[in-house]
């Protein structure tokens, strides 16, 4: 299995402190797994960052098959990405740098993910305080268009077809892009218009710091999840999607949240003429 970690030049320190060192406690408990980590440090723009990257993660590097790829630029879906070439397992866990994995999280997502055909599957994340990170259903399904949409890229292992289907993360989504969030969500959408199958397993695989507005909604992230849906459902069925959302996500239905997500889709659709696709 491959653990695929995205993290920056500022946030070692988290990272050993957070899903690292858990990951490694996490690998003691499984028995005749390979192991291989991919870790992507963005924003190293010197020798001597580079140098300093290498040290810090050494005990990993020394221990475990591992691959550390620096970056000078930033962006989540590009360090995804970079994760996606170097991708050579049966499975890909797809990690981040601030999440602390249960001990024995892996022994139960490979017995699951080894055992059923879907192409990825979804888990649940909680937060310190022991409480569920959303509204995870209590069952096992099935995802569809609608059921992604939920979906963070942390809660998910990918099979080796999702790279041999050749879709990617949209570059122009996620943090440190033009539209900073929706990525995740743009990518499983493509997985699903590619024939690809996932679902969702009610099993708890790390704690996550959950931010105190994280069950609202800024206006900027109202336009940036008009642009997301618009990539997704194209201009016919986008404006649907944008008026759905509105009515489940805004506060008091405010006119300003459906503006925003309306601005967001004339963006993307803007950018597409823009860019002749």
């Amino acid at each position: 299995m491959d653990l695929g970690i995205s993290t920056m030049n500022s946030r070692l320190e988290l990272l050993m402190e957070k899903s690292l060192t858990s990951l490694l406690k996490a690998t003691e408990e499984c028995r005749n797994t390979h192991f291989r980590f991919l870790i992507v440090v963005q924003e190293v723009d010197s020798e001597q960052s580079a140098r300093r990257v290498k040290e810090v993660l050494s005990h990993v590097t020394e221990r475990f098959d591992t691959e550390v790829i620096l970056d000078r630029r930033k962006g989540l879906s590009r360090s995804r990405n970079q994760i996606l070439e170097k991708f050579e397992g049966d499975f890909l866990m797809i990690c981040d740098d601030d999440i602390e994995y249960r001990k024995d999280s892996l022994q139960k997502i490979i017995e699951i993910v080894e055992s059923s055909n879907m192409d990825f599957h979804s888990f649940m994340l909680f937060t310190p305080d022991g409480k569920d990170y959303k509204d995870y259903k209590a069952f096992p399904f099935a995802h569809n268009m609608k059921t992604i949409a939920r979906i963070s890229s942390v809660e998910v292992i990918l099979k080796s077809t999702v790279k041999q289907s050749g879709v990617v993360f949209d570059s122009s989504f996620g943090r440190g892009a033009r539209w900073p969030c929706g990525e995740e969500n743009i990518f499983l959408a493509d997985l699903l218009k590619k024939g690809l199958q996932g679902s969702f397993v009610p099993i708890k695989i790390g704690s996550h710091p959950k931010p105190l507005d994280a069950d609202s909604m800024t206006n900027q992230e109202f336009v940036c999840k008009g642009a997301a849906l618009t990539r997704i459902y194209g201009r016919t069925f986008s404006l649907a999607a944008v008026v759905y959302l509105w009515l489940r996500k805004s506060d008091a239905l405010k006119l300003r949240d459906l503006k925003a997500l309306l601005s967001g889709r004339r963006e993307y659709l803007k950018f597409l003429k823009e860019e002749n696709v």
